[in-house]
């Protein structure tokens, strides 16, 4: 395999990991070089465009930010008097009405045990669940940063808890989804290695996954 084809794969590799590309575009664009390599083709390259980062929005120039903060102190002033308006307004109705008896109600200690056991419900297990689900589960591109994260927070319980999330659905799904993304990193790597695979590794070696990952 030449230096140019390497290039190539090891770019779009670096795009698909990156989340510049999709996974079912970057799997067409792989398939489409490499059936030109087996047909004994020499493959096109592949285009900058389509594995290209996304266009970043354009910065607001200088005058249309004057205009923003123009218009913000605008916004500003006039709230400022609105209010001045109805505190004085309020004041004036409070001074020429009769004096009345505020009496202020007595909080139910049921109301409050309640509220403060509610607030006191949601426990370290729980919490991480909750990162498994919102960084992992429900995303599509697991990103690197997420995976260190994700051993600091693994490390913070103790073995009881690792136990009982051991246990737990979200704990299962997210184990599944990592084993399948080791298997998916291996195949890629016939061709590129990647960093990502190891990444995606030291969590599963780290949450006691090892042991269930296929054999390469």
């Amino acid at each position: 395999m030449t230096t140019r084809i390497h290039s190539e794969l090891r770019n779009l590799a670096l795009a698909y990991y990156r989340g510049w590309v999709s996974r079912d575009r970057y799997l067409s664009i792989r398939q489409e070089y490499l059936q030109s390599i087996t047909n004994g083709e020499t493959p096109k390259a592949i285009d900058p465009k389509r594995i290209a980062p996304p266009k970043k929005k354009p910065i607001a120039s200088k005058s249309s930010r004057k205009r923003s903060n123009k218009n913000k102190w605008i916004l500003i002033a006039v709230t400022i008097a609105v209010l001045s308006l109805i505190i004085v307004s309020i004041y004036l109705g409070t001074a020429s009405s009769p004096k009345r008896t505020v009496t202020t109600p007595v909080p139910d200690n049921h109301t409050e045990k309640a509220t403060s056991l509610k607030s006191q419900s949601v426990t370290d297990e729980q919490r991480f669940n909750a990162f498994l689900t919102e960084n992992f589960i429900s995303r599509r591109t697991w990103d690197s940063d997420a995976l260190n994260s994700l051993r600091l927070k693994w490390l913070g319980l103790s073995q009881e808890q690792q136990n009982k999330v051991s246990n737990t659905k979200v704990f299962q799904d997210f184990s599944g989804a990592l084993i399948e993304r080791i298997v998916d990193e291996r195949k890629l790597n016939n061709i590129v290695p990647s960093d990502y695979e190891l990444a995606l590794m030291t969590a599963a070696k780290n949450m006691g996954m090892i042991n269930a990952i296929p054999n390469p």
